[in-house]
């Protein structure tokens, strides 16, 4: 036991702003800048790929991006949508793709070089620690102990972790998080006991938006339980309904920042800032 927990806590130990300090791991980066969303800092690149990751990272940028989880296991960056635009098929047939399949297929119908696309391991190898990272989950699997998210939890945290000890320092640029709007994926990485900063992603559930989502996850949200549960270590709420009392004092009262999603004008920014410790921007070239 007592090895088990110096082999899950001794980066926090090492760090003055450590979960074992103040409550939570040191998410202070993830206010240092704006947040570019799927890391198209220019629309002269496309989001998820290669090209945009080396913009971004020319310009020291901060950056969001998607993860998924294809049919062989591996997680790639990327939406589901915007990959089944680029290989010509339906987005229900994303995940049922093995890495080497879906390669094959957007190389087949050329719309872009399937050289852009990354899983991972790949991609955090092309970061290199260079720029700090936010990661998002897309899962729609509730349940903690199904096969699939427990694959997928193992898997996320040990690529982060190993990503973690090869490239962050106390004065590293290289920082990582993850975020979700699955309380279950959170919940589930919090229970590793691992330093790996977590977001909550959440909304308004209340305005009768996103029908798709189960009644059950709905409530959970509009009842802020994964304050309890998940523990965030920093909120992601859409900016739409972020003028909301009851977040901004969840927020202060266990000292976390609170992020706003997506802001795509001048005007939303402005009023986001209102509001947000940071936000996530899109289009970002018009105002960043």
């Amino acid at each position: 036991e007592l090895y088990s927990f110096f082999k899950f806590n001794f980066f926090r130990i090492a760090q003055e702003n450590s979960y074992m300090y103040r409550g939570h791991p040191d998410v202070s980066w993830l206010s240092d800048k704006r947040i570019i969303h799927r890391a198209q800092i220019t629309k002269d690149v496309l989001p998820h790929t290669r090209d945009a990751f080396s913009l971004c990272i020319q310009n020291k940028a901060t950056i969001e991006v998607d993860l998924i989880v294809l049919k062989d296991h591996k997680i790639v960056v990327g939406r589901k949508e915007q990959l089944a635009e680029w290989m010509g098929c339906r987005e229900g047939e994303v995940s049922n793709m093995t890495w080497l399949e879906l390669r094959e297929k957007i190389e087949s119908k050329g719309y872009i070089s399937a050289r852009q696309i990354m899983f991972l391991n790949e991609f955090l190898d092309y970061i290199h620690g260079r720029i700090p990272v936010l990661l998002e989950v897309k899962s729609d699997d509730y349940e903690e102990t199904s096969k699939q998210n427990v694959g997928l939890v193992n898997r996320l945290v040990e690529i982060v972790q190993k990503y973690i000890r090869q490239h962050i320092s106390i004065n590293s640029s290289g920082r990582i998080a993850i975020h979700s709007a699955n309380s279950c994926i959170l919940k589930m990485i919090r229970k590793k006991n691992c330093m790996i900063p977590i977001g909550q992603i959440s909304l308004d559930f209340s305005k009768g938006r996103y029908s798709g989502v189960p009644s059950e996850v709905k409530k959970h949200h509009k009842e802020k339980k994964y304050f309890d549960d998940v523990i965030p270590d920093f909120m992601t709420y859409a900016i739409e309904d972020v003028e909301n009392e009851e977040i901004e004092a969840e927020c202060k009262k266990y000292g976390i920042p609170l992020i706003g999603w997506t802001v795509k004008d001048k005007n939303m920014q402005q009023y986001a800032e209102r509001f947000c410790n940071n936000i996530i921007i899109e289009g970002a070239e018009s105002y960043i």
